[in-house]
């Protein structure tokens, strides 16, 4: 399990602090959140786009077959400022939920049966290009560049045509 904060806005963000309403509590006996100084500090910048994830726990560790398990539900608030400062916003708080995930099966041996279909597409793929049914043609960015260069200027050409032709036409017509 990871714990991960995203900027999904389009401006940077500034001093950006998550608070939690209670102790985030890892069953991995060598992490402590609480620790990270992605929580107990704030964070000087966030670019747009940009994620921190911090490992959380084994997902299995945290609905022991015996035991007490750790808090599984949690409420994060997000704080943080424009970057020169003038002005604070708080997001809502966030839910983070484990418990939906208690009776979630884990698949351990997924990935031979995702090497064995990613190695079907690959073959089926090889067919279409055998068989004459798809051709795939590569370009590198020159060429779509050039060739997007090449279709702009024919658009202008055709829209200086037209108005050519328009003024053309209007200094044909008898004037009243």
């Amino acid at each position: 399990m990871l714990i991960s904060a995203r900027n999904i806005g389009t401006t940077p963000a500034a001093t950006v602090r998550i608070e939690f309403n209670t102790t985030l509590v890892s069953p991995a006996k060598d992490m402590d959140p609480e620790r990270l100084a992605v929580f107990s500090d704030p964070i000087a910048m966030m670019a747009p786009g940009r994620v921190i994830s911090v490992p959380f726990g084994r997902a299995w560790d945290f609905f022991p077959a015996d035991g007490v398990p750790p808090p599984l539900r949690y409420e994060a608030k997000v704080s943080y400022t424009d970057l020169a400062g003038k002005h604070r916003y708080e997001d809502p708080a966030c839910t983070l939920d484990l418990a939906p995930f208690k009776h979630t099966p884990i698949y351990r041996d997924d990935l031979r049966e995702i090497a064995v279909r990613l190695k079907g597409m690959e073959q089926a793929m090889g067919r279409w290009t055998k068989s004459g049914r798809l051709r795939v043609n590569t370009m590198t960015q020159a060429e779509i560049d050039e060739r997007d260069a090449a279709h702009w200027e024919q658009v202008r050409a055709r829209r200086q045509r037209s108005e050519t032709s328009a003024a053309a036409r209007s200094d044909d017509e008898p004037r009243s």
